[in-house]
Formats: C-alpha cells, structure tokens, sequence
C-alpha cells in the first residue's frame, strides 16, 4: 500500500516519519495533536504548540485468559503487520486478530476488533485498552505480587462524573485511588466499589488529563461485559470484566469487538465528554418529551407516610401535574401489584389524583423481584451462580442486608412475565410515566451472568430496560420512560434522563445538585431532564435555581420539615414558581458565565448560568439563574450589563431571549433588586402570588433599564411577569 492510499484509508489523518519504518498516527484538532505509533504501542495527547503530553498510554488490547491447565494468563497484542486502517495482530501463540481504526478530527476509534482463535476458544477472564507486561526489574517494585502487567494510561487526574458520594466528587489527582475499580457502566457495588447515586450512570467513558487538556475514553458500542476505569498507583487502564472462567464462552472460534474504544479530547473533562458523546450519530427516532412537572412520593415513604391522598392534594398544590409513586408500593419488589395492607384503597386512590386532573409514574425496579415463585418464575429464569442457585443482590451488596433475587432476561418465561407485568400495570392506572430503577443493582460477572452471552455485562440492564419500555410504548406509545444514564446509546430507549435523588449527597445537597446540574448539561441536546431534588428543604434554594435551567422540575421531598414542622411559605412558593414557569423545550446547551465545567484539581460547580436555546437561526438566552456568589466574575458583556442583588431566576416564557422576551418570569430566590435592561419600557408588570396576578406599580424605568425589587414580606409571592404586548406562547 502507498502512502496516498494510506493516508485515504485513515479518512486524512496527517502521518509522520517513524524510524521503525511504520508512520505512527497523528491527528491534528480543535489544537490538540493525537499520535499512536502502533507498532510500540505508544499513544498520546498533547497540545499543538506543546511538548508534553497531558495523556500517553497504548492502546493495542490485551486479555488475561484461563489456559486449558486453569491458569490465568495475561497476552498483549503486538502488531504483525499493517493495512492502511488494519492493523494484523498476534496474541502470542494463542490467537491472530485484526484491529481496524478510523481517525477524524473528532478523534480516534477502533472501529472494529477480531480475534480467531487458533485452537480451542480459551475462556477470556478480561479484556483491556492500556496496559502493558511488567519487566522483570518492574515486577520487582510491583505491590502485587503475582501481576505480570501493569496498567499505563498516565494523566495527572482523573474524571468521573459522581464517582464519589457524600459529598459528591468527581475529579482526583491520579494518585487519590491508590488501587481501585471505578465502574463506568451499569455495575457499582457489585464489583467492590462504594455505593454511589444511580445518575449519571451508566456513562461508559472516563476521562483523563490536566490544566492543558483532557482525553475521554470509551466504548462507541454496548459491552457484553462489565466496563470499569481500573487504577493501580496512579496508572490507569480499561477492563472489560467476563470472567468466562466461570461462564459458558460465546461458541465458536472468532470473536467480533464493535467499537471497542473511541477517544476524543477537549479543554476540559466536560467537553471532553460533551465529544465523546457527540461523536455518536443517534439514530433517536423518538422526540424529546415535553413532560410535566412531578412530585415524587418518596419524600414521604421513605419517613413511612403512605398517604396517598393527601400527597394528591398536596401536588396540586404545588402546581405539580404528576404523581410519582415510588419504591414500597408493590406487594413485594418486582411483582407489579399493589400493596394493599400498606394502600387498602390503592385502586380508589389512583382514580382520585387522576379526577383531580394529574398524571400518575410507577417506579419499577428493572430486574429484581422478591417472590420468583408467587409470580411463574424459577431458578431456570433468575441469574444463578456457578452452582447453578440463584444469586441475590442490593443496592449495597452487603449479604447481611436485604436482597432480592435477579432476572435473568435469556429466559422466555423472565421476558413474558415482565412485559404481561408492564402492559398490566399500564392498561390499569393509565401511567404517564415510568421511573426505571436499579440497573446498578444486579450481579456482577465475578458471581452471575445471563445464561445468553449476548445478553451479558453492560446489556444486561439495557435488554431488561427495553423490554419494559416496548411493552409500556404497545400500551401507550407517549409514555416517558425515565432513566439515569447520559449516553447517547440510550436515547432511543430512554425519553426522560433523571437526575437521581440526594440521598447519595450527603448533607452537602446544594453543591452536589449544582455538580449533577453540569453532567446533566450534556443531555441537553435533544434529551428531557427531569431536575429531581435533594432531602433538605433548607437546601432546596439551590436546587430550585439550577432546575430552572435544566427542565422538567421534579421533587423528592417530603410534606414536613425533618422535624415534622410545617414547610415555610417561602420554600413552597419557590416550588410553585418553578412548576409554572420553566422552559417546555428540551433543545439547549449552557451558558456557563461564572459557574466552571471543572478542570484538574477542581470539580465542578454552579454559580450563575443560562440556557441556550437554539431558535430562529442562532442561540438564545431563554432562561438565566443569577447568584450573588462570585458575579463579579462573570464575563463582562455576557448578560448586557444587568445587575441584580441575592438570588434571581429569569426565563422567558416565548420564544424570545430574556433581553427581548414579551412574557418574562422573574424568581427572586432569596433575591432582592433587579436591574435589567430592555429595548423598551414594559406594557406592565405583575405582580404573581399562588392565587392569581395583580398589577404591580413599584416599578422605575430610566435610561432602557427597568429596576424591580422583591418585597420584603410577601406571604405567597411567586415572582414577577414583566409584560410587553400581545402575550407569548
């Protein structure tokens, strides 16, 4: 092959000379410059005009296998011989294979990964993107004895979005872990990590790098086995768990990897995920749900209040227009029956919130159940050990704690019991909405697997999501079905990202909703975000002002005060305010002003941002939250020079931005003056209380700029409705 064919086949990538002969890879990007000379297996990323690079490692796999005397072996793959975008490989004596990769300026996947075993298939214990054999003197100072090789993607940290909780974190220095598993897919506790809050998960990517750039690693396709960011003494790798050593191996002796590594880089971890994901061409045939509003019952269920009705009156109140029924409504986890010694007028009491003119949500754990027999179900149907009996598995794992048995989706009889139990549920309560849960929950491959290779590691919880979901959709084809994860891959299946409840966030509730609020940014294009809430009403103030951008307002809160006090007029009035006024689109990107994405040594967090919108041709600042915090920061011009004191909130309620807007809500969150500037003095300003609006007067006009403030004492004071004209959608 000449050059100019090779340069064809890598789709333009620039090639530089090698002494081995072999031209490396090199990409050139957005001021970043990728290399891989693949025949060393030495990969990097640096920036243009840089020297050092903020990411190096090898990219070729490697697998540790059980040979046939039942020992583990680790084989790296070396390059026999190149083919333009086809790599020839040889897994030492044991397997050839061929590697095929494509370049853009987007940035670098291995599109495709094929491994013919020379003899006898060998189990494959785990595959891995990153590593490399120890020398003899190396394994010398290796803290483990008897590992052969060592992971080698070196960067000075590491991101994970939530990978920590209580507080919530999600940058570390490399050297933070020490040795640990970070799963980046649909397992957490089962494979021995901490016990973290279901969102953002399952993200499939890790990034890495420092102050001049970062590198997201991931898969461009759904594994079949457990994807985790592996870190040893600050060196990390990708793992791909299957533990075929105790598992029946897919027959046959080739085996095909679609897209088992995609990289893209940026400035930042989050555009360095924001990359990633875009380097996905969604083939999301579903339009992003326009959905409601939802109070969540398990605020009060998880302090045992079960009183559904009252909760109804209470939504409505709130000017919430959907009930979601959480966790402990069923008779037993997974049975899809209502309890009805905890609920004895169940049925009477969804028929009541539905005549008061709101919308019922089921939560559904995904793959649990309780009682296998009392629903047809055995031991041939649930994920079982390599004994053949069931495994049971939590939210913690803990085996002293509750468990539940798990499905196993290869079975018929588990696939027709879960779609009878969601085309049940849905021809009886008419659901708008299904909360889908403990995906995270189920058994890693260290101790079950489906009895079906194909249905095995990250697709376990997808096959038993989509199931659910087309049952749901053969009901009631607008039903939003929600979700935690991010990704791209899901957007099809999932209409509705959720961020998880606080819970996992500690007493630290504001600044990990604000942390949450920047992940879920990158769902913004395209996907519904429903904003959830923390536990403390004392910290909802922050988290009322971030879902303002996001979308869909949704809470977890209770009906009293920890104490059992009464919830203050002012909480609740932010609440309403919120339920009445966000943004029904579910198109946007950030505008992130003050707040920061996060960086090396800096997670990140939410001061003032805004929502962009893109509308007639060009972005529009439709809504923007305005926190007295650090605004002095903010970049001068961003917001044309208004000003404010406290905490504000303004979105526009047509499709015109906050400056031009004929319709403007504005939230004083704690806030108290607001001076914004207008191309004209407004028709009127209302002044909105939860009973109705009234005209305000004690407003100043002078020079374009309109100067408000919130009154001192207000009881039920919402906010704000600056009107200008004719009234906009």
């Amino acid at each position: 092959m000449n050059r100019r064919d090779f340069l064809s086949a890598l789709g333009g990538a620039s090639l530089l000379a090698a002494p081995n002969g072999i031209p490396p890879i090199s990409i050139s990007s957005g001021g970043y410059v990728f290399e891989w000379d693949y025949k060393r297996d030495e990969a990097s990323v640096r920036l243009e005009r840089g020297k050092q690079p903020f990411w190096r490692g090898g990219l070729l796999p490697a697998m540790l296998v059980e040979t046939r005397d039942k020992k583990q072996m680790y084989v790296k793959a070396v390059v026999e011989s190149n083919g333009g975008a086809k790599l020839a490989l040889m897994f030492s004596s044991f397997a050839t294979g061929v590697l095929e990769f494509k370049t853009s300026s987007a940035g670098f996947e291995i599109s495709a990964l094929t491994i013919s075993w020379r003899g006898e298939p060998l189990p494959i214990i785990a595959m891995y993107f990153g590593t490399a054999p120890l020398s003899i003197e190396e394994r010398t100072a290796s803290p483990v004895v008897d590992q052969s090789f060592w992971p080698n993607w070196e960067a000075a940290g590491f991101a994970v979005p939530g990978a920590k909780g209580a507080p919530l974190q999600s940058v570390f220095r490399r050297w933070d872990f020490g040795e640990a598993v970070l799963p980046l897919g649909s397992f957490g506790p089962s494979l021995g990590t901490p016990y973290a809050a279901a969102f953002p998960r399952p993200v499939y990517a890790a990034a890495l790098g420092d102050d001049n750039g970062w590198l997201c690693a991931g898969t461009g396709a759904i594994s079949d086995g457990a994807l985790c960011l592996v870190v040893q003494s600050s060196s990390a790798c990708l793992r791909v768990l299957y533990r075929e050593d105790l598992w029946r191996a897919p027959k046959g002796k080739q085996r095909i990897w679609n897209s088992p590594l995609r990289l893209t880089w940026a400035r930042d971890p989050w555009h360095a995920y924001e990359n990633y994901f875009g380097s996905f061409h969604s083939n999301q045939t579903r339009p992003a749900l326009p959905l409601k509003p939802q109070w969540n019952s398990w605020g009060d269920f998880r302090k045992n209040i079960f009183q559904l009705r009252e909760l109804a009156d209470w939504t409505k109140r709130t000017d919430a227009e959907i009930l979601g029924i959480d966790d402990r409504w069923e008779s037993f986890v997974g049975s899809g029956e209502p309890n009805f010694q905890r609920f004895p007028a169940f049925d009477d009491d969804i028929r009541y919130i539905q005549s008061q003119g709101m919308q019922v949500g089921f939560w559904q754990a995904i793959g649990w159940v309780d009682e296998p027999e009392k629903v047809g179900l055995s031991s041939q149907d649930l994920i079982v050990g390599p004994d053949g009996t069931p495994r049971r598995s939590s939210w913690d794992t803990n085996p002293r704690n509750r468990s539940h048995y798990c499905l196993d989706p290869s079975s018929p009889k588990t696939v027709d019991f879960l779609r009878r139990r969601t085309i049940r549920l849905m021809e009886r309560y008419r659901p708008t909405l299904l909360k889908l849960d403990f995906g995270y929950g189920m058994p890693s491959p260290n101790t079950g697997v489906p009895r079906d290779p194909r249905l095995r590691g990250e697709r376990l919880s997808f096959r038993l999501v989509e199931i659910i979901a087309g049952a749901a959709r053969s009901v009631n084809p607008d039903v939003a079905i929600e979700y935690y994860s991010l990704h791209p891959l899901w957007r099809d299946l999932v209409n509705v990202v959720a961020l998880d409840d606080l819970g996992d966030g500690g007493r630290d509730e504001a600044a990990g909703h604000g942390q949450w609020s920047i992940w879920a940014a990158l769902a913004g294009q395209g996907s519904t975000i429903m904003a959830s809430s923390g536990y403390d009403w004392n910290q909802d103030a922050d988290v009322v002002l971030n879902s303002a951008i996001l979308g869909v307002p949704g809470a977890v809160l209770s009906r009293t005060m920890e104490d059992g006090s009464p919830i203050p007029a002012e909480y609740l009035d932010r609440r309403i305010a919120l339920n009445r006024w966000y943004r029904r689109t579910s198109n946007w990107k950030p505008l992130w002003l003050n707040s920061s994405p996060g960086g090396y040594m800096r997670d990140p967090y939410i001061r003032c941002f805004g929502r962009l919108e893109p509308i007639g041709g060009g972005d529009r600042l439709t809504a923007v939250v305005l926190r007295d915090q650090e605004k002095e920061l903010v970049p001068t011009g961003a917001l044309k020079t208004l000003e404010w004191s406290g905490n504000w909130v303004l979105i526009a309620q047509d499709d015109a931005d906050i400056f031009h807007s004929r319709r403007l809500a504005c939230l004083p969150v704690q806030g108290w003056t607001l001076n914004l500037p207008r191309r004209k003095r407004p028709d009127r300003v209302l002044f909105v209380t939860r009973s109705g609006e009234a005209v305000w007067t004690q407003w100043q006009w002078t020079d374009g700029r309109l100067l408000l403030e919130a009154p001192k004492t207000s009881d039920r004071f919402l906010g704000f409705l600056i009107e200008d004209g004719a009234r906009g959608a």
